[in-house]
């Protein structure tokens, strides 16, 4: 059988009858490195050919130009043209389906809170994932009683998918760094932050760095003068109260001696960084983000999508 022969036969036992390379590599007496290495060989001297074709949609497309443009490991688009109030139940339906396709069931899963995120652990179908753990990687922050709220979002998550969820037992933020020096030394909080530290993946909102936002809506969060002072040192957006400016850089101010919770650089050595946010008023923190590298993987909005691309 001559070299081209026997390369054509394997490709049609690989692609056409979806055999392994192991069963090809039985077949043939050879070991599966060598198939592997003669099915390239097949596709470089044109006995194989892959044409690719693009759904109707055109999302996937967006979507894979995104990645490429930004450094992501993906980029998932919501299809629908939405705005207001069906926005966040659109990203968190795609953000729960990322999250069932792509996870094991023994990874510790991070979270920050926000209404993105817990529109994503409502879209959650109940699993049983009794070695997951999900984990806080900021303390509490406004009405413990709302759905957005951190412990509230990770006792949820817990519950759907039958893991073990890990409360962080602190304010997100406190009065001085005093206070927040004492409850970080305590062993339960400094052990809480470290298992979130460790997470293989982190499901992260972006906040924005805007007086009307919830950081001040909430209360209890931020000051009015705080945000200001952020705004005028060149933050346009927090993740986990962290904050950053348009390229994405690290905003230093007196907050993040208050904050109980991981710092932006123990947030970006986590493995997996999913974004959930859309609509036209994250647009510029979604585009800080992925200047900054800030997440491996996007969700949001097919219109958000469009204006990315258009962006320098």
């Amino acid at each position: 059988m001559g070299g081209e022969d026997r390369l054509y036969k394997m490709a049609r036992d690989y692609y056409q009858k979806q055999m392994t390379q192991q069963e090809i590599a039985r077949k043939y007496g050879i070991s599966r490195i060598k198939v592997s290495r003669l099915l390239q060989q097949a596709r470089m001297n044109r006995i194989v050919e892959i044409n690719l074709k693009a759904p109707p949609s055109g999302f996937a497309e967006l979507e894979t130009d995104l990645a490429d443009r930004f450094g992501l490991d993906e980029v998932v688009l919501a299809p629908e043209e939405v705005d207001g109030e069906q926005l966040l139940p659109s990203l968190g339906r795609e953000a729960a389906d990322y999250f069932t396709r792509s996870v094991e069931g023994g990874e510790t899963v991070a979270l920050t809170w926000g209404t993105a995120l817990s529109a994503f652990v409502q879209a959650l179908p109940a699993e049983n994932y009794p070695q997951m753990r999900i984990v806080q990687m900021l303390g509490g922050l406004g009405n413990p009683e709302a759905e957005a709220h951190c412990s509230g979002l990770v006792g949820r998550m817990a519950a759907k998918l039958n893991a073990l969820g890990r409360i962080l037992p602190a304010p997100g933020i406190v009065s001085t760094p005093e206070v927040r020096e004492a409850l970080i030394a305590d062993a339960n909080i400094a052990a809480g932050l470290e298992m979130a530290a460790q997470a293989d993946l982190a499901f992260i909102g972006l906040g924005i760095a805007d007086p009307e936002s919830v950081l001040i809506r909430e209360g209890a969060i931020l000051k009015r003068e705080e945000v200001e002072r952020l705004k005028a040192a060149g933050a346009v957006a927090d993740i986990s109260l962290r904050f950053f400016d348009q390229e994405g850089r690290a905003v230093e101010d007196p907050v993040d001696q208050r904050v109980i919770g991981l710092s932006l650089g123990e947030i970006t050595k986590i493995p997996r960084i999913v974004g959930v946010a859309g609509g036209v008023r994250k647009r510029q923190a979604i585009l800080a983000a992925l200047r900054g590298s800030l997440v491996d993987v996007l969700i949001s909005d097919i219109a958000t999508g469009r204006w990315l691309a258009e962006q320098e």
